[in-house]
């Protein structure tokens, strides 16, 4: 993505000073035990080495078709709810960790880093990580009727280029200040989106994980407090940002090359182009969206070190 060798390795060598050494798994992972050891940490090179060869056999779109979206992974009649392996969940859970790194994985073509992901997939222990306790206890009571209302999206994978369509849909948001919560909601666009029709060739599946992230995405929007999404007012309050200006620190431009993607695919749509999205104030939309989005990060940025934006989150009791 750009960043210096120099800074890679250092921040290798900081991360390093608290990883954990690895740990040597008690039995190997076979089709026979594969969710008996699921949430289990003390087996995630067991799990490594089971996709390392899944992997090889089956590809990307098998592998992610038998042990994410198959009903064997997800439900099973003889266990109760607590026991479910709900590898779909699972995929979409942890604030889409999952799905953003098997994304970078298939677009840049490094299956090394899939098949870690799938392996941190299963280890994950569902619902204990105080962090994502408001959403898990949203999710939990409230799930149902999420999911019933992202059924209302439509999605048509029988019509051609309709997969694509929604996508670029999903891409068209803003937002002045980002949560790093929200934050990981947008950044999971930049290659995961663009990796579903590659690695799920099959239209039915990737209707299906559009629309399982756009419950989790709502489900993350209700559990920070309802943040607002007023199109027009963005567009008012960013004019006198469409104008040249310098990049120095070396995250900003990180974060400006994922802009400069977006702003090369849709810079040229004109106003109107997304006013059947039925997003207030959708008409005022066009592609000037992410120069306005960059010059505003940097000038955010470019203030010193911040903390992350607390507006629109509920209140702690």
């Amino acid at each position: 993505m750009g960043v210096s060798g120099s800074l890679i390795e250092h921040f290798y060598e900081e991360d390093s000073a608290y990883q954990r050494p690895v740990v040597e798994p008690p039995e190997a992972i076979t089709e026979v035990n594969f969710i008996e050891h699921l949430g289990d940490e003390n087996f995630y090179v067991a799990y490594k080495a089971f996709f390392s060869k899944i992997f090889k056999e089956r590809g990307l779109s098998g592998t992610l078709e038998e042990y994410v979206f198959s009903k064997k992974y997800n439900f099973m009649e003889e266990r109760d709810a607590s026991t479910q392996p709900v590898m779909f969940e699972r995929f979409l859970g942890d604030l889409f960790h999952a799905f953003i790194h098997v994304g970078y994985g298939a677009e840049m073509g490094i299956p090394g880093m899939v098949v870690e992901d799938h392996a941190r997939l299963e280890i994950r222990a569902q619902g204990n990580r105080e962090a994502f306790s408001r959403f898990d206890g949203l999710m939990s009571e409230h799930g149902d009727a999420i999911w019933r209302h992202a059924e209302q999206w439509t999605i048509d994978p029988s019509q051609p280029g309709e997969i694509e369509r929604k996508i670029d849909h999903w891409r068209m948001e803003q937002g002045q200040k980002l949560s790093s919560r929200l934050l990981l909601l947008a950044s999971g666009h930049i290659k995961s989106l663009s990796s579903i029709p590659v690695a799920l060739p099959v239209a039915n599946l990737a209707s299906s994980l559009l629309r399982g992230y756009f419950a989790s995405t709502l489900g993350w929007w209700v559990a920070r407090g309802f943040p607002s999404l007023d199109i027009q007012g963005f567009f008012n309050a960013t004019s006198h940002l469409l104008s040249d200006a310098k990049v120095a620190n070396p995250f900003l431009d990180i974060i400006q090359r994922a802009f400069t993607h977006f702003s090369s695919l849709y810079g040229a749509r004109s106003k109107g182009y997304f006013k059947d999205t039925e997003l207030e104030g959708a008409e005022s939309l066009d592609g000037s969206l992410f120069l306005r989005a960059a010059r505003l990060t940097e000038e955010y940025m470019s203030e010193g070190t911040r903390p992350w934006s607390q507006e629109g989150f509920l209140v702690r009791e």
